[in-house]
């Protein structure tokens, strides 16, 4: 006869954010393994699970090797944006999605590497 194991795993909800600006209105969904590092981020900034923003090339500044992001960005679950690159107002950036160049204003960006499709 079969036994049932059944034990509880409390969720694991960390999140590290190391940036000097920040805009009102950043909504983390789910808030599970991100690590947010950047130069600067605008409002209303909202990420899902699993997303990295970062540094890029490692060197001595490491504040010129910085994402900016912009005001009403969206980067969903698992993407990675690195690099001193631009990621600019009103745009998205898709699941799993690898950007290591700028983003354009009121554009969506997928795949690895990135590239826009709006």
């Amino acid at each position: 006869m079969a036994k049932t194991v059944m034990f509880f795993v409390p969720p694991m909800e960390q999140i590290e954010i190391i940036t000097q600006n920040i805009g009102f209105g950043m909504r983390l969904f789910h808030k599970t393994g991100c690590v947010i590092r950047a130069k600067s981020i605008g409002t209303n900034f909202s990420c899902g699970q699993g997303v990295t923003v970062g540094v890029g090339k490692y060197n001595e500044d490491l504040q010129t090797n910085l994402p900016i992001i912009g005001d009403n960005v969206w980067i969903a679950a698992n993407a990675t944006v690195i690099g001193g690159i631009t990621v600019g107002n009103n745009s998205t950036t898709g699941a799993g999605a690898v950007v290591i160049h700028n983003v354009p204003e009121n554009s969506t960006v997928v795949g690895n590497p990135a590239r826009v499709i709006s």
